[in-house]
């Protein structure tokens, strides 16, 4: 028995693969977008 859908999902895989990098980086970016949000606001308090 040959399995003609492990060919086909390479690319599909190479396209999820770029699409969760995207999404990661967008993760980080929005985590640290909102820790120096909270920093920007904590900090003059303390000070």
């Amino acid at each position: 028995m040959n399995k003609p859908k492990a060919v086909s999902l390479r690319p599909i895989f190479r396209s999820y693969q770029l699409v969760i990098f995207i999404l990661t980086f967008g993760l980080c970016l929005g985590i640290f977008c909102v820790v120096s949000n909270y920093t920007l606001e904590v900090m003059p308090n303390r000070v």
